[in-house]
């Protein structure tokens, strides 16, 4: 039997949103790449205040929905949804998890690179090299890379990491890495604390910037920096081309979807 693969979504509330629909329109080409990447035995969760797409199954939040302005309480917000997603898969007797931002995508064959990476006596792997997306200028730029960031692209990114549960264990670490690794930018470190060493996941992962609705860069601590990435990326990112949408699940008329800044 082929162990379960999920991609967990965690999604801010509409009370959050700058632009409501352009967040749907952000999930639904994370949904379609996630889609594509996976198999019969892989499964997409949504955690949320407001229900996904009819063919996803949501999990609703019952807290109050952050403030548009309070990062702090989005980041709280963001941490108990994904806490959400992982109790559901550990309700279902466990499996491998990833838990994907609601305006990132993964290769087309990620599912199957990750089952290939991490095997039965590892905890979890990584994505070392990956995409970043600049999807307002439609340009794309390879991680790392000196002149943007120069480092492995788990650091830079949370999409990034593939993670087995285990109900049955009777370590915690073993039953759920990810209630023992908070900070993706730490992941790696963290894990060999614990003694366990993350798989390199020899597929890719893309990490959007210039959505107009990631938080992180209009009022988070490192918004100064992210704006710098963007500025880097529009300067030397090449343009994307349909192959580049497609080897993400996509077209380039999906990438469409997202409105310029100025109708937000």
């Amino acid at each position: 039997m082929v162990e379960p693969f999920t991609f967990g979504i965690a999604v801010m509330a509409r009370a959050t949103a700058r632009d409501w629909a352009r967040v749907r329109r952000l999930l639904a080409m994370t949904l379609r790449s996630a889609k594509a990447a996976g198999d019969a035995d892989t499964q997409v969760l949504v955690a949320g205040h407001e229900p996904a797409a009819a063919h996803v199954e949501s999990l609703l939040a019952d807290w109050p929905a952050p403030g548009r302005a309070d990062f702090a309480a989005q980041m709280q917000d963001a941490g108990r949804k994904q806490r959400l997603l992982q109790q559901r898969v550990m309700e279902r007797g466990g499996g491998l998890l990833m838990l994907l931002d609601a305006d990132d995508w993964v290769e087309k064959d990620f599912v199957a690179a990750a089952r290939a990476a991490v095997g039965p006596e590892r905890v979890g792997g990584v994505v070392d090299r990956g995409t970043l997306v600049n999807l307002r200028a439609r340009k794309a730029a390879a991680l790392p890379d000196a002149r943007i960031f120069d480092g492995p692209f788990h650091r830079v990114c949370g999409s990034s990491g593939v993670f087995r549960l285990r109900p049955e264990a009777a370590e915690p670490f073993r039953r759920n890495p990810l209630a023992h690794l908070p900070v993706h930018s730490r992941w790696v470190d963290d894990a060999r604390a614990q003694g366990a060493e993350l798989a390199a996941i020899g597929a890719e992962a893309a990490y959007l910037v210039n959505t107009g609705e990631n938080n992180s860069e209009l009022i988070g601590p490192h918004a100064d920096w992210k704006a710098g990435v963007v500025r880097e990326t529009e300067r030397l990112g090449r343009m994307m081309a349909q192959a580049d949408a497609a080897r993400w699940g996509l077209t380039l008329a999906d990438l469409e979807l997202a409105p310029p800044a100025e109708a937000a």
